[in-house]
């Protein structure tokens, strides 16, 4: 049997928006944003629950700055509950939804965090995110006609709204499906791919990562998505 370990308080991550020694006034992200120019940033739940609190303050102010210089924010919302509570995380991600653009919403980890799967696509359309890809399940299978309720779909409203059925053979498969869908879609995105192509592209990149063991690719066997 095989244990796993993880030292979140010793996390590198953690120490991301931290000032240096070399810098004592500016954290590696400020350096590395200002001297690549990144056109995008992706941020998990997870990794922003790991997030000390004065890290989750500085992050902000710097999506801030980012976005005023038409940076992309992409975001997840998977849920540890031994990252934070769901108080915690209901606050975080209150104060960084105006600046998400695109959203991958997992309805489990919804009701995890906010008690319920109602009210998704209100949450993340009261502000500027344009696209919402949510997750759903079988026994969830009433979430659809709460689009109708709230007279929200792809054509009324200015987000798209996507959704995707999950994939739930174990644990790690599905860590490795959110993954590669959420790879896939975004690599169509940002490439300028039409919202329907990004989406079969996830699908397909998910069906490809599933058929290796570990994920681990041969590049012959990916030629054709690349």
């Amino acid at each position: 049997m095989c244990y796993r370990h993880f030292w979140n308080k010793d996390n590198a991550a953690r120490y991301y928006f931290a000032s240096s020694t070399l810098s004592p006034n500016t954290s590696p992200l400020e350096i590395a944003l200002h001297k690549y120019h990144y056109h995008a940033i992706y941020i998990s739940a997870v990794s922003f629950g790991l997030l000390t609190e004065d890290a989750k303050a500085t992050l902000l102010v710097l999506l801030e700055k980012f976005k005023r210089k038409g940076g992309k924010v992409y975001f997840d919302n998977r849920y540890r509950a031994h990252l934070w509570t769901p108080q915690q995380a209901k606050y975080w991600i209150c104060q960084l939804l105006p600046y998400i653009d695109i959203a991958f919403i997992d309805l489990k980890d919804e009701q995890k965090i906010w008690g319920t799967d109602e009210h998704v696509i209100e949450r993340y359309s009261r502000f500027n995110c344009c696209e919402l890809v949510i997750k759903q399940y079988s026994s969830l299978n009433d979430f659809p006609s709460q689009c109708d309720k709230q007279n929200l779909s792809s054509r009324s409203s200015a987000m798209s709204i996507s959704l995707i059925q999950a994939v739930e053979p174990n644990q790690t498969s599905t860590h490795l499906a959110d993954n590669a869908f959420i790879a896939g879609y975004l690599a169509g995105r940002i490439s300028g791919k039409s919202l329907e192509h990004s989406l079969k592209l996830g699908k397909s990149l998910t069906t490809r990562v599933l058929n290796h063991p570990t994920a681990v690719i041969p590049a012959a066997a990916m030629r054709d998505m690349m």
